[in-house]
């Protein structure tokens, strides 16, 4: 832009020193019709070609944010999977973990009934075990009269 403010400004220097020289004349009377005025055609020319140029450039980022907000769309949709995922593993493992909790309680009681039956069975043992040595002893003696 810089060097086309530069090549105006020089045209209009050149095309204002033949008019100081006949004096004020009016700029509307000057002998180059409008169309062929070179300032207006590269003015012209530019400004089509930078149009052209910048709608291009346009509908690129255009087509790249739409792009990106689908990508984003996509993420998004991925992040809340990954969330929802993410809570229902966590009701899960704090279901089996209470669970775990009451399994072990109902197993330490297994347990303590389990030994406690153990234990009565033990003696239930011994005591069979002696009233059977008691017969035993029993009957030799009365084989033994």
């Amino acid at each position: 832009m810089v060097g086309l403010n530069v090549l105006e400004d020089s045209v209009l220097k050149a095309k204002a020193r033949p008019l100081r020289g006949q004096g004020c004349q009016n700029v509307s009377s000057s002998s180059t019709p409008v169309s062929e005025d070179p300032i207006l055609v590269f003015r012209h020319a530019t400004y089509h070609k930078t149009t052209a140029t910048c709608s291009v450039n346009a509908e690129e980022l255009i087509a790249c944010v739409h792009c990106g907000m689908k990508e984003n769309a996509e993420k998004q949709a991925q992040l809340d999977r990954a969330l929802r995922e993410k809570r229902s593993v966590e009701v899960e493992l704090e279901k089996v973990y209470h669970e775990g909790i009451l399994e072990s309680g109902r197993e330490s009681r297994d347990v303590t009934g389990l030994s406690e039956r153990a234990c009565m069975a033990e003696r239930l043992r011994d005591e069979a075990q002696m009233k059977a040595e008691s017969l035993a002893n029993q009957l030799r003696r009365t084989e033994a009269l």
